[in-house]
């Protein structure tokens, strides 16, 4: 578009393919967290997931990522995680983990590199709260566990930014190392209106999220790392916090490409 691109044309590629292919595998999901925005009926098909694996493939594409919805409901995981590996995929899973029992971790085991987990509340209460589902909150604990022990090499926790998590943010990282991840990966809400009204307690302000921001780059030391993991202006970050607001980086169009579970990509 030369409006924006100028006379000499497109803007040339970041990369020559994509780094990574995001699979939405589906739209359903085994818990109601108040702050997700992916909830419907939708289910790619196994045959339309298998085809783009092996055109990813042929492209040169690195990584494969298999979200959601909650993946874990998919019937055609296992075997897509299976062909992934057969094509030389780096593959990362994006689960609940609340799914993730021991004849699943049996069944997955050496098939998953990175795991990301979603992580709404560091208790049960709070747990229960920011995912709508009570008593499940010592079944992801295990779960995690599990993930180590079936052979992924990274487990990441995934927080959307909150009021309880701003005012107990100490709290919070003490409870996310300790449950033995390797990176905690903070999101600023994005959500419409309607979802905020229901959920009042992620509408943050810019000024809150800088705040965050702050106390996440004061966290330097022991095991867990703790990054902004969605885009965010780097300038409106105090400069302490901008090595570790990593989503400009990754997030980018031009470094993945997401198979909608529509079947559309985007």
């Amino acid at each position: 578009n030369r409006a924006w691109a100028g006379a000499a044309g497109l803007l040339a590629a970041v990369l020559p393919a994509p780094a990574e292919l995001v699979i939405e595998l589906n739209k359903s999901c085994n818990l109601a967290c108040r702050a997700c925005f992916g909830r419907g009926g939708e289910e790619l098909p196994l045959k339309t997931a298998e085809k783009a694996l092996r055109e990813a493939a042929a492209l040169g594409v690195g990584s494969a990522r298999f979200t959601g919805g909650e993946p874990l409901l998919h019937p055609g995981l296992e075997k897509l995680l299976r062909l992934a590996r057969e094509l030389g995929f780096y593959t990362l899973l994006n689960t609940n983990a609340v799914l993730f029992t021991p004849a699943i971790a049996r069944r997955l085991a050496g098939l998953v590199d990175n795991a990301l987990v979603s992580v709404p509340g560091v208790d049960e209460a709070g747990h229960a709260a920011g995912s709508g589902k009570a008593g499940l909150f010592a079944r992801k604990t295990a779960a995690i566990k599990r993930l180590r022990s079936s052979g992924v090499k990274v487990v990441r926790a995934g927080t959307v930014a909150s009021k309880p998590l701003l005012k107990e943010f100490d709290r919070w990282h003490k409870a996310v190392s300790g449950l033995g991840f390797d990176i905690w990966e903070l999101y600023r809400p994005m959500m419409t209106a309607e979802a905020l009204a229901a959920a009042p307690e992620y509408k943050i302000s810019g000024k809150d999220f800088i705040k965050l921001a702050k106390k996440a780059a004061l966290k330097r030391t022991g095991r867990l790392r703790t990054v902004l993991a969605n885009p965010v202006p780097l300038c409106a970050l105090p400069a302490a916090a901008r090595p570790f607001a990593l989503g400009a980086r990754f997030d980018d169009g031009g470094t993945r490409l997401v198979l909608d579970a529509s079947g559309v990509y985007k």
